[in-house]
């Protein structure tokens, strides 16, 4: 049908952010289990909060340095992932963080 067939793959019609966290998901287990299970014992924050967030490692997200020197963020995951999709799916994370991707270079 006018150069593409029916019915389109569901992750075709994603903007890179979605294809970027089906695939976070994909290759993360733990993380798509904190975020889509709910289990108790799992901070409110971790799963209530939009995709761009954990994307962008914002608000519950945001990696921060403790005044003893150790990482440490609400709610966990693999950082180095996420940075890597990140470059793969060309998005450009803007906020300074403790440590940035390829494209994530702060442009302030």
């Amino acid at each position: 049908m006018n150069g593409f067939s029916m019915p389109v793959n569901p992750r075709d019609n994603l903007a890179p952010d979605g294809q970027l966290f089906v695939e976070l998901c994909d290759k993360d287990k733990a993380l798509c289990e904190l975020i889509t299970g709910r289990e108790p014992g799992t901070s409110f924050l971790c799963y209530h909060s939009w995709v761009e967030e954990l994307i962008h490692e914002r608000g519950p997200w945001r990696e921060v340095i403790e005044s003893d020197g150790k990482r440490k963020s609400h709610c966990p995951f693999n950082r180095t992932l996420m940075r890597e999709l990140r470059d793969k799916y060309g998005i450009i994370h803007h906020e300074k963080s403790v440590s940035q991707s390829k494209t994530s270079v702060s442009k302030m």
